[in-house]
């Protein structure tokens, strides 16, 4: 029998095609196109999924909108980047909730089911970051990264000791990790007990995402995972004591033995500019900080409507990626669209869904000071379907009542 969910879940491990061409990008196109016939030759029967996506979307069509507009007036549009490109980037997201939406339409227990499958893919990716550990894998891995020469995030992450895998940059990694761990507890939650299947996936994830040294899942996502097990009463706070502090000897430990050139990276920020350069990898707390100087030069003249569709790379902030690129209205679909995620996580009545979407947002919300995370190269692909699986599932179990 065809399994949706896991077939949604294995396009984020999908390798680039050749000349940069995303492979997930072509396949999500496809099912776009399929899915649209069968809205437009069924509208009746697709009614409600499409209604449940223009409800969950529009906030970022809205910024989508400032996107396009602020890139056709502004003559700075494209200096560092392709806007064809980065147009697509944001786009996606609003592109993988309507083939989710659609595709997961008829599927029962879809948080059950889209949690089961995204736990094995963490599992998958895991074990390939592992190997890429102890063996060169650069060329294995070239078919999962767009650039592997010298000057790449990738290879620098590298050389720091930061074993991202099949993702480009360790901010990806975080995420997709996040995701698949936290994928494993609600499986663990959903049976009662801590099953040995799933706990190996966690295990694994938890792996995968620290060997990244992410820090939006070494210093916000352990803790919010921690702070989910002991919110759904999934252990104490006895046993939650019992596992930080251990994870944090282990963590220290593999900084100091094992990995001091980014250690030392880290040391020279703090002495620097302070903890928060430190923390932030350089992002704030300094005067030449480049996500603070980047918000300054919005706010100095180009509030309205940004500087346009790839005017600046990176944008180390999920914020300023619209914010940069749109101004402050697309900014504004941005942070409406993460609001409405946090009040449906505080207002939905499906206990196990309030308790995800709640710990979700929370990730959302803070790890978008570091990176984006909706537009995360492949990682967004699973963050996007786990939270189209729990408005589906939400939407289920208030009919069912």
């Amino acid at each position: 029998m065809f399994n949706k969910s896991l077939f949604l879940a294995l396009i984020s491990l999908t390798p680039y095609l050749k000349q940069g061409v995303r492979g997930d990008s072509i396949i999500l196109m496809g099912l776009l196109s399929y899915m649209f016939i069968r809205l437009v030759l069924n509208f009746n029967v697709y009614r409600d999924s499409f209604f449940s996506f223009i409800k969950s979307t529009y906030s970022l069509c809205i910024a989508l909108f400032f996107l396009v507009l602020s890139s056709i007036i502004n003559s700075t549009t494209g200096l560092d980047a392709s806007p064809s490109t980065m147009f697509a980037r944001v786009l996606m997201p609003v592109v993988m909730f309507f083939v989710f939406f659609m595709f997961l339409k008829n599927l029962q227990e879809s948080l059950k089911k889209v949690a089961m499958a995204i736990a094995f893919v963490g599992f998958l990716a895991a074990i390939i970051s592992i190997y890429s550990v102890f063996f060169d894998s650069a060329n294995f891995l070239s078919h999962w990264v767009s650039n592997n020469e010298e000057d790449s995030v990738w290879v620098q992450a590298n050389s720091l000791g930061r074993f991202t895998g099949l993702f480009n940059q360790p901010l990806e990694a975080g995420v997709f990790f996040f995701t698949s761990s936290i994928c494993s507890l609600i499986i663990c939650h959903i049976k009662k007990t801590f099953d040995l299947k799933y706990s190996i996936f966690l295990c694994f994830s938890i792996i995968g995402g620290l060997l990244s040294l992410s820090k939006n899942f070494s210093l916000l996502g352990i803790p919010l995972l921690l702070f989910f097990c002991l919110k759904t009463r999934m252990i104490g706070y006895k046993k939650a004591i019992l596992i930080f502090l251990p994870a944090t000897i282990l963590i220290a430990s593999y900084l100091f033995i094992f990995n001091n050139a980014y250690l030392e990276s880290f040391i020279t920020l703090y002495s620097d500019d302070g903890l928060l350069s430190a923390v932030s990898a350089g992002r704030y707390g300094s005067d030449g900080a480049d996500v603070a100087n980047s918000f300054n030069d919005v706010l100095n003249g180009h509030l309205g409507l940004g500087f346009g569709l790839g005017s600046k790379l990176p944008l180390d902030s999920g914020f300023l990626e619209y914010l940069y690129q749109g101004g402050i209205f697309s900014l504004i679909g941005y942070i409406l669209f993460i609001g409405r995620l946090f009040i449906q996580s505080v207002s939905i009545k499906p206990l196990l869904e309030k308790n995800v979407s709640f710990i979700v947002c929370l990730y959302m919300i803070g790890a978008s000071f570091g990176g984006p995370v909706i537009t995360a190269n492949r990682a967004n692909i699973i963050l996007i379907l786990l939270l189209s699986s729990i408005v589906i599932s939400t939407k289920k179990a208030i009919k069912v009542s």
